[in-house]
């Protein structure tokens, strides 16, 4: 029972309305009544409050219960309404109840008011459960079909025998049907399976095993993913089934494009593997025939060297000659004199050999890396370039703290840095420096070997600084070069000998630097 009940008392007799709610407050504890008698201030109250129960005069000098009744129907409210009445004829309770009233007390019975209020307030809770379940049920429902209708999947609800009961917009689409017409096939029907291979359709194969079934199916040069999940009873009976069909149109097209794809990648693999292996080919080729050609120059180049050393030795070894000849005309030719000239032409000769076993060691062809020492190649090659360019009063300085043993070819790595050398003094010469100075260092830091070779002609080009080592690329526009050297350097240097070399541009000139 409410611990609060809120009266909507319509009623023109104060006296009546007291006595009323005396008898009201026998069963509640807190009462609230609003006791009112015009028709203005019934709409004004109901728009006003929510009340559980109206009590209604039949009879009022304003208006009357009937009136009340048709008030309160056109507010839609669901609140209760007794009507009392001092005297009322069958005719009139029957015409009272059929307007709307739930019951009529006659004033001289008012103690059934109590049981008559709770018997309705009961009611109308039993009303408005029912409703809130109904409206609850209505939104799922509502949100049920909105969502069975909104999904982009065809969705069929099928009976026990695989006919359509419902359907939502996209199985329309699909099949193309109203679904009324949908609802007198079954789902083996409008996906063309024939009769005689029922057998095939997955329904039958869920209807037999009772468990989801799952299959892809082509349909209007569409492909799709089917699944049928079947709905049972509490007996484990096949009662519905649930029919989904998933477009997998695009990712079987996207799955055909990537096998196509794959195919051409392997073609295009194979064909590049060829073609890599044809390029290296002919770039080794290249660089064999490369460094033949540089082989052949250094061979000149050791010719003229060779010219060079042997030139003042021979001159020595024929005014020794010429000097045994007058000494023999004038009778001076002594035994003494004899075996002394010829001790100082064998002193002369013995160092030629030496110095023809010196190139023979930097010029051969290595086939094996061995361990040389940088110093006594850095002494050579520096003595080579200094007696070159003797006449250009290019300055050489060499900083090297202590020696150092590499493994490797030396003739080859002795060519890589006459190149880099030979190149700096070249470019100083061409742009007339004053001063021309080249500066070699050889130092070992973290277990490595660095060898810095650096000048001050100026700095490489900007046109040529990003490709500088790159095949026929030259740093001297004005003489007749191949623009091998520095490729060729940098070959050997990192390919032959595992090493690196990079170029440094300064303000002064350009800085080798070799990391071994």
């Amino acid at each position: 029972m409410k611990n609060i009940l809120r009266v909507l008392l319509l009623e023109d007799s104060s006296t009546d309305g007291q006595l009323i709610q005396r008898h009201l407050k026998k069963a509640w504890h807190d009462v609230d009544v609003l006791r009112i008698f015009k028709a203005a201030d019934m709409e004004k109250a109901l728009l006003d409050s929510k009340w559980d129960i109206i009590i209604s005069d039949y009879s009022m000098p304003q208006f009357n219960g009937l009136d009340a009744l048709a008030i309160l129907k056109a507010s839609k409210k669901d609140i209760p309404l007794i009507m009392i009445s001092g005297k009322m004829g069958e005719e009139e309770a029957v015409s009272v109840m059929r307007a709307g009233a739930q019951d009529y007390i006659l004033k001289d019975n008012l103690d059934r008011i109590i049981p008559a209020i709770e018997r309705e307030l009961s009611e109308w809770e039993t009303r408005y459960k029912r409703k809130t379940a109904e409206k609850a049920l209505q939104e799922t429902e509502l949100a049920w079909e909105q969502t069975f209708t909104a999904i982009a999947d065809s969705i069929m609800l099928l009976d026990a025998r695989g006919k359509v009961k419902h359907c939502n917009l996209k199985a329309l689409e699909i099949f193309g049907l109203p679904e009324e017409e949908m609802k007198k096939h079954t789902c083996f029907e409008l996906l063309t399976f024939p009769e005689d291979k029922y057998e095939s359709c997955p329904y039958y194969r869920m209807e037999k095993s009772l468990r989801r079934e799952i299959e892809e199916i082509r349909f209007n040069n569409c492909w799709y993913i089917l699944t049928l999940d079947p709905i049972l009873d509490e007996n484990g009976k096949l009662i519905n089934a649930v029919h989904i069909m998933k477009d997998v149109t695009k990712h079987k097209q996207a799955e055909v494009e990537l096998r196509e794809a794959h195919k051409k990648l392997k073609v295009l693999h194979q064909n590049l593997q060829t073609e890599v292996e044809r390029a290296v080919s002919e770039i080794r080729k290249k660089d064999y025939m490369i460094l033949q050609q540089t082989r052949q120059a250094a061979i000149g180049e050791m010719l003229s060297r060779i010219a060079h050393h042997w030139r003042q030795p021979l001159n020595l070894i024929g005014v020794t000659i010429q000097a045994l000849g007058e000494a023999f005309n004038f009778g001076e030719l002594s035994e003494e004199y004899l075996y002394d000239k010829i001790n100082a032409s064998m002193s002369i000769l013995n160092e030629l050999s030496s110095s023809i076993e010196e190139f023979r060691t930097f010029y051969k062809q290595d086939s094996l890396k061995r361990e040389f020492s940088i110093r006594n190649l850095m002494v050579e090659l520096l003595s080579d370039i200094r007696a070159r360019f003797e006449h250009q009063v290019i300055k050489i300085e060499l900083d090297m703290p202590s020696d150092s043993y590499i493994s490797g070819f030396a003739a080859e790595f002795y060519q890589a840095l006459q190149n880099i050398i030979t190149n700096a003094c070249e470019i100083l010469i061409i742009r007339e420096v004053k001063e021309p100075c080249i500066k070699v260092n050889c130092k070992e830091e973290n277990g490595k070997i660095i060898i810095s070779i650096s000048d001050n002609g100026g700095g490489i080009e900007p046109s040529i600084r990003d490709y500088i080592f790159e095949l026929y690329t030259s740093t001297k526009k004005n003489l007749n070069n191949t623009g091998t050297g520095l490729y060729m350097s940098q070959l050997i240097i990192e390919k032959n000998m595992g090493g690196k070399i990079e170029v440094i541009d300064h303000k002064d000139g350009a800085e080798f630097k070799i990391i071994l």
